[in-house]
This record gives structure tokens, C-alpha cells and sequence, in this order.
């Protein structure tokens, strides 16, 4: 299972480190947002042999903005500080959306996920992406 989702997290080529720090959060938890929902789906799916409307009603647990806040106060104290200050910059910015169901503070939270998550991804830091996404998965289920 780790290996189909390492392939696919592989295909593409990473952007240095100083180049993904131009971008903007909004930007890395856009990307972000696709890759852990993908990884979520992915387990759910190699776990569950169920409908896919059951399986969508599973991953909603994961992905809404409470799930991802929950797993991001998890893992905060495992992250380096390089991970740590991308995740305090997206929490910080001030965005002009919210979640319907959420509230200003969880969905601030899924934010500094999500723009960790597609941090790691566009860096081409895999092994440590699927740390994060492991440990983010175990502490939500």
C-alpha cells in the first residue's frame, strides 16, 4: 500500500525549497488539500470494500476542516521547524473563505495542514509527506 502511494506521490518534479517559500500558503494548502485527499481516499478505499457513497462519508470525517484540525494538533509536536513555520504562516493568513461547518479556529488549523502537506509534496519530500499523512490518518480514525 505504501508503495502505490509513494509512486504516485513521486511523479512529479520537485521545486527546491527556497523556490516553494516564494509561493504563497493559500497556494501550498491548495495543492495540499488535492494530495491529502487523495492519501485519504486511497487508504480508505485499500481498507474498505464498500460503496462509494459510503466511502465518500467516510473520508468527509477526514477531510472536513475539524478532522484535518484535529490530526495537524496531533503531530505539531513532531514536526522540524522548517515544517513548523510553513504551517504558522498558512494558519496566520488571513483568507477570505470559511468553511460552512467549521469554526474560524479549526478551519485555520486545516489550512496549516493542507499548506504543510502540499509544502512537502511540491519539495519532493515523500518519506517524510507519508510520515505525516500516516500519522495524520491513525490520529483521525
Amino acid at each position: 500500500m505504501e508503495d502505490i502511494i509513494k509512486d504516485v506521490l513521486e511523479g512529479h518534479k520537485p521545486i527546491s525549497i527556497n523556490k516553494c517559500k516564494e509561493y504563497g500558503s493559500l497556494t501550498l494548502a491548495f495543492v495540499g488539500d488535492a494530495v491529502y485527499t487523495l492519501f485519504i481516499r486511497t487508504k480508505l478505499t485499500q481498507e474498505h470494500n464498500i460503496q462509494a457513497g459510503k466511502l465518500h462519508t467516510l473520508t468527509n470525517a477526514f477531510v472536513k476542516a475539524s478532522g484535518q484540525s484535529n490530526a495537524l494538533e496531533h503531530i505539531i509536536g513532531s514536526l522540524s521547524e522548517d515544517e513548523h513555520a510553513v504551517a504558522n504562516r498558512a494558519r496566520n493568513v488571513k483568507n477570505k473563505t470559511t468553511a460552512k461547518n467549521a469554526t474560524v479556529a479549526d478551519y485555520n488549523r486545516s489550512t496549516s495542514l493542507e499548506a504543510l502537506v502540499g509544502y512537502l509534496y511540491l519539495t519532493g519530500q515523500t518519506d517524510r509527506l507519508i510520515e505525516i499523512l500516516e500519522k495524520c490518518y491513525e490520529e483521525t480514525k
